[in-house]
């Protein structure tokens, strides 16, 4: 896909070197770059990923995404407000708004999300409606299972599974959405067909602060 085109998803405060480029891949991990490849550096609970933009390049990349200006002579830099926010507009832009093609229901809250997802599932496809599964269990692409490495993917990785998801034909998916998940913009842009609270019980504290924060957390699904 044509820089051009996936800049136009995201709003950049600043492009630093040209745009005529062919972005053939995405990544958030440094060493999963590839040739020709885009960069998304992510701060995370434990590390930067602007100290991994060297390493981007060397493996590849000729896009850098930041949330700061940089300097990199091999690579064009596209400064953002947000990178998680970038992370996921690129992503739908990247893999052509797949979630726009499926029929969606999210599931959050405490307990139960993993078997309220399998339940949407089993209902949707007795009815004939071919649909994915993304949980803490295992993620399913028709007929191909996958392990989980989340309960909710990155975004990035969101949009590639629904993507995946279309191609094998699914109609549908259905969703565990976790509140770290909401906190950090990983199912961003997503529009559900249906939304599901299950219960709020005390967990998480050691990300949200509080209960309070918790809760909120879980209510941007509702209110996004």
């Amino acid at each position: 896909m044509q820089l051009k085109t996936l800049v136009a998803a995201v709003s950049p405060r600043q492009i630093i070197g040209p745009t005529d480029r062919v972005v053939e891949s995405i990544a958030y991990d440094s060493r999963r770059v590839q040739r020709n490849g885009l960069f998304v550096a992510l701060r995370g609970e434990k590390s930067d990923g602007h100290q991994f933009i060297e390493q981007a390049v060397e493996k590849g990349a000729t896009v850098i995404v930041t949330d700061h200006e940089v300097q990199s002579p091999r690579a064009t830099v596209v400064v953002v407000e947000n990178t998680r926010n970038a992370l996921a507009d690129l992503g739908a832009a990247f893999y052509q708004q797949p979630a726009r093609r499926l029929k969606l229901a999210a599931v959050t809250g405490t307990n139960g999300k993993t078997t309220t997802t399998f339940l949407i599932k089993h209902i949707l496809e007795k009815a004939g409606l071919r649909c994915g599964l993304l949980g803490t269990v295992r993620y399913e692409i028709a007929d191909r299972v996958l392990p989980a490495v989340r309960t909710t993917p990155e975004s990035l990785d969101v949009y590639d599974m629904f993507a995946q998801m279309v191609n094998a034909g699914c109609k549908a998916a259905a969703m565990e959405v976790s509140s770290h998940a909401l906190a950090q913009e990983r199912v961003r842009g997503i529009e559900w067909d249906v939304a599901v609270f299950t219960n709020l019980t005390q967990d998480h504290l050691d990300f949200h602060g509080t209960m309070e924060n918790y809760f909120e957390a879980k209510a941007r699904l509702f209110t996004g």
